[in-house]
């Protein structure tokens, strides 16, 4: 997965279980992220995360458990965390005064510039979309389009792991010089991998 920030709504969505479609969909991009890194955020959507899911949420998380989960985040090398400057601030003003949009999308923008991200996993469309894409080189990806995009490389990735392991298979046919007990040891393992695949790649096949 290359690499996208994962904006605070996107965050909370994972762990609200109440937002229904949301929470599923929003938990099944993390979960990609947990597995293959690509993942980025702004200190500022943590801290904005602990406040929204320990508070603002029909079900809150309980304290203890938010800042667990913000420093797996935080010690996670499949996650990068960036932050702020006096630059940043600066900028985000710019932006505020250009765009007309709300500080804090301002400064997530201009901090996503500073550190080479050029996108950005929201529903947060209304602001965002202010930014001409040329000037501050962000793009939007909606939640949905970016689930469907996990779903097709987890296809792509199951169907070429499920060749390989058939393509194994057939070269351990009873006419090869391999003694029968090696021959079944094989395709016993091959059948396991084909289970395990299937396992891993299961949530985002549906």
């Amino acid at each position: 997965m290359s690499d996208k920030l994962i904006d605070t709504n996107i965050l909370v969505y994972a762990y609200d279980t109440s937002e229904g479609e949301k929470h599923e969909i929003s938990r099944d991009i993390l979960r990609r992220i947990w597995k293959e890194g690509g993942g980025v955020v702004c200190l500022q959507n943590l801290m904005e995360f602990f406040v929204v899911i320990t508070k603002k949420v029909e079900n809150p998380v309980d304290i203890a458990d938010a800042m667990a989960i913000v420093k797996d985040l935080l010690k996670s090398n499949k996650w990068r965390i960036i932050d702020r400057d006096v630059d940043t601030f600066l900028s985000a003003i710019s932006l505020v005064s250009e765009h007309e949009i709300h500080l804090w999308d301002a400064v997530i923008a201009a901090c996503m510039k500073e550190n080479d991200i050029t996108e950005i996993v929201t529903e947060d469309k209304e602001d965002f979309e202010k930014i001409p894409s040329e000037e501050i080189g962000v793009s939007l990806v909606l939640p949905r389009e970016e689930l469907l995009s996990i779903k097709s490389s987890a296809l792509k990735d199951f169907n070429s792991a499920r060749i390989w392991c058939r393509s194994l298979s057939s070269l351990a046919r009873r006419d090869s010089p391999w003694e029968m007990a090696d021959i079944k040891a094989l395709r016993l393992s091959l059948s396991f991998m084909i289970v395990l695949f299937s396992l891993v790649y299961s949530p985002f096949l549906h």
